[in-house]
């Protein structure tokens, strides 16, 4: 691309694609973590709703302080401030809706719109949130049996799209045909009817994203976790990831964290891994990825995240003296776990603890001591481990064991208080004891096998994915002509962002200059600044990413205006 040209990224919402039909932004279930997203009004007609909160039926949800203050955050970037604090249009409450992942139906907002007069103050709003029944498997069966269990001239189990529509039209609730597809891949069915005794099975598991200081934040290294997997026979797969903040995450832009989920195929009697897919799809602060048929094999699920959101944190900070302590001396000069300690460490094991089993098995223990020590644990720590504390069910490690060996290394007189933060380091924790290097999420995999097994395997440096996926990407771009004919740049877009590349194919490395001009609902992994442009050193006969640029809310254009020249 000649000097004066820019590269100019509108990327509206609009409607998104899957396999086989249309994604629209009310097509999609919100606030649980057992099921694929899609719209059946909430999961049901609005008359069931009203007679589901006439009795109460279902407990109020409560929230964590993180999570309020996190709607608190949503609620005001919608709200009018000018007046009040409420919000007072009706487009900017289904926004804030959006944000903290909750779809409605059009029959329901208008009701509590109308309800509420159109006027929602912040304590409505958290009523409205606590309020809304949870959706799962369940609601979805008894949305029909309302429709259907009293008509005995039907079968209620298996109802064609004309029937269903039908019905749920003269209840004023709206189901379309591409949400109807929607609510077949969920309940796993075939031939046009919904059988609701069919449910998919769900699967989660936890993980994180970890980045880690180098020589400096420019040279930060990225990890995440890889899961395998195995199916038995081919299948549709939804998978989905929610990241998740702690009440030692201090900034909440970890809730609207980059991420793409991959999902490899493994190689019969090889280590090779080959990516298949790659997600690009949103709802919320939710990445899915959607197959219609997955083959019978094994395959690994590797979530990544590429910096523009988790980042690290600044030299100045990582150098500084931290103000918690970990060990306290008490009388007779022996060590003790602080209390600040004693509670990382209690977050750090629920962490490991992947598939939430309230143990570690040897794997789970494996990848801490890895990510803290950069050492595996050997058949002899393990016997030893054993010996100390002993094992409990399955041969794992609990909480209560877990503690009393981090215990051994505070009393050990050879443990200084650098070594403790060291290890805390590892895992993002700064000098104030707070996760800014460090994002945990939740991973969903829902799918027609109920013996699926999801085991975390290894870590994944970020390095690593950038090479498969310049080959993954390399017919996928939109080529974009540069000053330099032997250096070619190519600009991928989807609804999650863009991925910018650039191919080298002369006889010396290149060097590129970028110059982001102007920006808008974007985060992106290189410095934004309009004033000295990112110098970026491209070897010969190499294809290099050059940019993430992850659109920051879902709902809005990305603009993304940059100049790329060669040097």
């Amino acid at each position: 691309m000649y000097s004066n040209r820019s590269i100019k990224s509108n990327t509206s919402l609009g409607g998104r694609t899957s396999p086989n039909f249309q994604i629209s932004k009310s097509d999609f279930l919100t606030n649980r973590s057992s099921s694929p997203p899609l719209s059946i009004s909430n999961s049901r007609s609005s008359l069931s709703r009203q007679q589901d909160r006439g009795k109460n039926e279902y407990p109020v949800k409560k929230f964590s302080d993180d999570d309020i203050k996190f709607h608190k955050v949503v609620f005001e970037r919608c709200a009018d401030l000018s007046i009040r604090p409420s919000i007072t249009n009706r487009e900017k409450f289904v926004q804030a809706l959006s944000y903290v992942g909750y779809d409605l139906s059009k029959t329901t907002i208008d009701q509590l719109w109308s309800d509420n007069h159109e006027n929602i103050t912040f304590k409505v709003f958290q009523r409205i949130l606590s309020e809304e029944k949870p959706i799962d498997e369940r609601t979805l069966e008894e949305a029909f049996e309302t429709l259907y269990n009293k008509d005995r001239k039907y079968d209620w189990s298996a109802i064609d799209f004309t029937r269903f529509r039908t019905d749920m039209l003269a209840k004023g609730d709206r189901l379309t045909e591409d949400e109807f597809q929607k609510l077949r891949f969920l309940l796993g069915t075939d031939d046009g009817k919904i059988d609701v005794k069919k449910n998919m099975h769900s699967l989660q598991m936890k993980g994180a994203f970890f980045c880690e200081y180098f020589d400096s934040p420019a040279d930060a290294l990225y990890f995440s976790i890889g899961y395998s997997f195995e199916i038995k026979k081919d299948t549709p797969i939804w998978i989905t990831l929610e990241p998740t903040i702690s009440r030692y995450h201090k900034n909440l832009s970890f809730k609207n964290i980059d991420v793409r989920i991959l999902l490899f195929e493994k190689v019969p009697r090889s280590t090779e891994r080959r990516l298949l897919y790659m997600s690009s799809e949103r709802s919320g602060n939710k990445s899915y990825l959607k197959l219609d048929t997955l083959s019978k094999g094994s395959y690994e699920i590797i979530p990544v995240t590429f910096g523009g959101v988790l980042r690290a944190r600044s030299k100045e900070m990582n150098e500084r003296t931290p103000i918690k302590t970990l060990r306290e001396i008490k009388r007779g000069n022996n060590f003790i776990m602080s209390k600040d300690y004693h509670d990382a460490l209690e977050y750090i094991f629920d962490l490991f603890d992947f598939d939430d089993n309230k143990q570690l098995d040897r794997n789970e223990y494996n990848l801490w001591t890895i990510r803290t020590t950069e050492e595996e644990i050997t058949d002899e720590d393990w016997s030893s481990i054993r010996e100390n504390v002993g094992l409990d069910i399955d041969e794992n490690v609990s909480k209560d064991k877990f503690l009393k060996l981090n215990n051994f290394e505070v009393q050990d007189e050879d443990t200084s208080e650098q070594v403790l933060w060291n290890g805390l380091k590892s895992l993002g924790f700064n000098y104030a004891l707070e996760l800014d290097m460090m994002c945990s999420f939740n991973l969903t995999v829902h799918i027609n096998q109920s013996d699926l097994h999801l085991k975390p395997t290894s870590y994944v440096e970020l390095a690593e994915i950038k090479k498969i996926l310049v080959k993954f990407l390399e017919n996928k771009g939109q080529k974009i002509k540069l000053n330099v004919s032997s250096v070619q740049c190519f600009n991928y877009k989807d609804d999650c962002g863009s991925i910018l590349f650039v191919e080298n194919k002369g006889i010396s490395d290149a060097r590129l200059s970028v110059q982001v001009k102007d920006s808008n609902n974007v985060a992106l992994n290189l410095p934004i600044d309009a004033r000295q442009p990112s110098l970026i050193n491209v070897l010969r006969d190499t294809t290099q990413i050059i940019w993430f640029a992850h659109k920051l809310d879902s709902q809005r254009k990305m603009e993304l205006d940059a100049i790329v020249q060669v040097q």
